[in-house]
């Protein structure tokens, strides 16, 4: 079982070169190494946790066969990529981090070419070689949005969640320097694949959730509102009013709460289940971490600024904080997708 550092230090388009999986880390593969493969795409599983790639080389000294691995299908299509971007027998070109152990031929994928043509440069994804405009880093993939007021309505929407510096401090080397209780330092050293929920489909839990790149959508009800992530294809339920979390079952995301500052929507959440990666890189949650989230509509529609607050005594010394922004993505089809128990198994197996 290779050691799960959960290391996605260098954020997808922001700092982009060697982002994670959401599911596990890259501890398998050599970051220092780089290998060029060539030949002929032979599988191709679009599944959650992550996307993988099967490719027969053939050279003079013989044939192999790579497993190669990608992100998250919703990473990838928040970069431009889709499931019918490659089939089964296409001709493939891609550079990649081998795995440690070279007889594996395990690869995380850094670049892809089909045909000559770039379909991937570790940034994001060409199409037909140029990147569209919707992908573009500096308006975080938005569509022209009507400028005017924020109203509550402006919260619901497909937003693209835009991997920022605070996704670092929770899910590489840096999570180490979170304020944890000796128990939650203990937990981070000790924390290896065997012990790792995801490989029974058990998702992130918020705020981590929240923070992974990919698409989420939000759905105003008459007394509640529905925040769902196309990763895993997990929801959550806020209860609009409701004023207490007592009776209510715990679970990987809790039991939420919401209220209204203005057009803020405001989402208190506790009765957590205990997590192996409740909180972050390796750091576990306990049932009693507590959580507040402000939902902030900006002028104009094209951005939402998601903040946090988690506490948990057990694990944490103090509470931890943390900003994002969303970008609205009006021009995309919210499609979650389940969580796959093969594929998510597939990287213990190998």
């Amino acid at each position: 079982m290779r050691q799960r550092t959960l290391a996605l230090g260098v954020l997808l388009v922001l700092f982009v070169p060697s982002l994670a999986g959401a599911h596990h880390s890259p501890a398998a593969y050599d970051q220092q190494a780089v290998v060029s493969i060539e030949g002929t795409l032979i599988d191709y599983d679009w599944a959650n946790p992550h996307v993988y790639l099967t490719i027969r080389e053939t050279s003079a000294g013989g044939e192999r066969v790579w497993q190669v691995e990608a992100f998250p299908p919703s990473t990838l299509k928040a970069m431009g990529w889709s499931h019918d971007a490659l089939a089964v027998g296409d001709r493939v070109s891609m550079t990649a981090n081998p795995g440690r152990n070279r007889a594996r031929n395990i690869a995380s994928l850094l670049t892809l070419q089909k045909a000559g043509v770039t379909v991937y440069d570790g940034t994001r994804v060409f199409a037909g070689g140029n990147p569209p405009a919707r992908a573009a880093a500096s308006d975080g993939g938005a569509a022209p949005q009507a400028a005017g007021p924020a109203t509550r309505e402006s919260v619901s929407g497909t937003w693209a969640t835009v991997a920022e510096p605070v996704l670092g401090q929770f899910f590489s080397p840096a999570a180490a320097q979170l304020p944890v209780t000796p128990k939650g330092a203990a937990a981070m050293r000790e924390f290896t694949d065997s012990v790792n929920p995801g490989a029974d489909c058990v998702s992130f839990s918020s705020p981590a959730y929240m923070m992974l790149p990919g698409f989420k959508n939000i759905e105003l009800r008459d007394a509640t509102v529905l925040i769902r992530g196309e990763l895993d294809g997990v929801e959550r339920v806020v209860h609009v009013g409701l004023g207490t979390h007592d009776g209510a079952p715990t679970t990987v995301q809790g039991h939420s709460i919401g209220a209204w500052e203005g057009n803020t929507l405001v989402v208190d959440t506790a009765r957590f289940s205990e997590h192996r990666l409740g909180l972050a890189a390796g750091l576990p949650s306990s049932g009693a971490k507590h959580l507040v989230e402000r939902f902030e509509p900006d002028p104009g529609g094209r951005t939402l600024t998601y903040r946090f607050k988690v506490e948990d005594p057990e694990y944490l010394t103090q509470a931890v904080e943390g900003t994002m922004h969303w970008a609205a993505r009006p021009d995309v089809d919210f499609m979650p997708m389940g969580c796959d128990l093969d594929t998510a198994r597939r990287f213990l197996r190998e």
